[in-house]
């Protein structure tokens, strides 16, 4: 297991569920792209407004 990964870009299949288990890793960035959707290809904006929000608290 990994305690920290400062240097990581953490992605594929995260969303608001399970984003708090990336950012405790503490990784330079989350990569989101489907898990913010409502619909294929179609972003949520208050999903993406909670994932930013959440990414900087």
């Amino acid at each position: 297991p990994v305690d920290s990964c400062e240097r990581c870009i953490i992605a594929g299949g995260l969303n608001i569920a399970n984003m708090d288990a990336a950012l405790r890793m503490r990784p330079y960035a989350l990569d989101v792209s489907s898990g913010v959707e409502h619909s294929p290809g179609r972003k949520d904006r208050e999903l993406v407004s909670e994932f930013i929000r959440r990414c900087k608290t």
